[in-house]
């Protein structure tokens, strides 16, 4: 019996996984080569839609068999966040989704240590919101390990300019921390983080003429000694940033940053700088003990939408039956055509994700046969790569149809479709 284990740097290569498109499903199929799968799990979750968990079908295959599972309409987190903070409320969401998860984990009486919690794998409904962990029975993790590796991922990528959110992420890696959390102790951080502060409407001041009584009667000014003494206040120190202070208070020893993120737990170790955004400004605080006032906003510099912003809702996709292609001329870019206007696309900041769902995609393209999140382009040692990211209507190059899930190159001259609209790479 073949099985996966936690170990290693990137445990999604650890996986032999393929991706598959149905004409109205996608699957993700991890395949399996041993003795005939007779585990319980694998009926509960063929047999129940069990809440929180991606639908499982086991199919005979080549002397082995092939784990189908649904992920129609979903996107993984590693994906969505990417290039994006994780906001409070998405934070909010996840962790009550994690919670779902895990109370329906224990009613079906599954093995939270076969369950699969690395973020290329955690699954989300864009549109609903809605969370999907992947449980596969013969993945062997340690539940508390794999916690805190989440954990971790999620502070490095929370929201630093909303101080909700750096005490969320930050109050749960310090309760997973410690090895003998519950569920419910995550429940009640979420419950006893503070609402949003709201500030009341100052109303103007009316303009009134003086009476003419207080015009003739001139009050004398006070003497010198009966005004009140303003004290004079030393040079403040320099501000730290909320995460020192946080961390500094806590003696949390560990170094995280976007290429590392190793938790170091030898308290002899000393303090490790902290680099969440090489390109962000942390708020900061003047006291240790008021962690969140007198904070400044972060400068926010994230890749914005190729056009200009408006609300327009798209709904469901719409699946196509036929093919409606043209071509352009572009340079480092995509060019296509929208209500007869051209809309470029710049390929200058990559990677980038093209859908139609503002708050989960870099670039927004405006047409209801596009999926929610449609496609990604990237570099890899200098080539401009094309990926389809489980799309409805799916991603052509030069009228051909990609594979769900595998990068090509581009060229020169390619005509990309994403569902009907089309785009001319140069």
């Amino acid at each position: 019996m073949n099985t996966i284990s936690e170990t290693g740097s990137n445990k999604l290569s650890e996986f032999n996984i393929s991706y598959k498109r149905g004409l109205d499903h996608n699957y993700l199929i991890i395949r399996y080569e041993g003795d005939t799968p007779t585990d319980y799990q694998i009926n509960m979750l063929y047999e129940n839609d069990i809440p929180g968990f991606l639908k499982l079908n086991v199919k005979n295959s080549n002397a082995g068999y092939d784990f189908n599972y649904e992920i129609s309409s979903l996107q993984p987190i590693g994906r969505l966040f990417e290039n994006k903070t994780i906001s409070f409320d998405k934070l909010s969401n996840l962790l009550k989704g994690l919670i779902r998860c895990f109370k329906s984990a224990h009613e079906y009486l599954l093995d939270e240590n076969n369950i699969i919690l690395e973020p290329g794998l955690i699954y989300i409904n864009v549109e609903t919101h809605d969370l999907y962990l992947l449980l596969y029975p013969y993945y062997e993790s340690d539940y508390n390990k794999s916690f805190l590796t989440l954990s971790e991922y999620i502070l490095e990528r929370a929201d630093h300019s909303d101080s909700r959110c750096v005490m969320m992420s930050y109050n749960l890696f310090r309760i997973i921390k410690t090895g003998s959390f519950t569920i419910g102790d995550i429940e009640k951080l979420i419950q006893e983080i503070p609402e949003k502060e709201t500030t009341e409407e100052i109303q103007p001041v009316k303009n009134t003429p003086p009476r003419e009584e207080s015009l003739s009667k001139k009050e004398p000014l006070p003497k010198e000694d009966s005004l009140p003494r303003i004290p004079v206040v030393p040079a403040t120190k320099k501000k730290k940033s909320l995460l020192g202070n946080l961390l500094s208070k806590n003696r949390v020893p560990f170094n995280i940053s976007r290429n590392n993120s190793v938790p170091l737990f030898d308290d002899d170790i000393p303090e490790k700088n902290i680099n969440f955004h090489d390109n962000k400004k942390i708020f900061e605080s003047d006291s240790p003990n008021m962690f969140f006032e007198n904070y400044e906003e972060e400068i926010s510099t994230e890749f914005k939408d190729a056009y200009d912003d408006d609300n327009e809702e798209y709904g469901k996709t719409t699946l196509l039956n036929t093919e409606n292609k043209s071509s352009g001329l572009s340079s480092h870019k995509l060019i296509y055509k929208e209500k007869g206007n051209e809309k470029v696309i710049d390929l200058c900041n990559l990677p980038l994700t093209v859908g139609k769902v503002k708050d989960c995609v870099d670039v927004v393209i405006k047409d209801p046969s596009v999926s929610r999140v449609h496609a990604s382009l990237y570099t890899d040692n200098g080539k401009i790569m094309l990926k389809d990211l489980g799309s409805t209507n799916g991603t052509c190059l030069n009228g051909l149809i990609l594979e769900e899930e595998k990068p090509i190159e581009l060229e020169e001259g390619d005509v990309i479709s994403f569902g009907k609209v089309t785009a001319t790479y140069v």
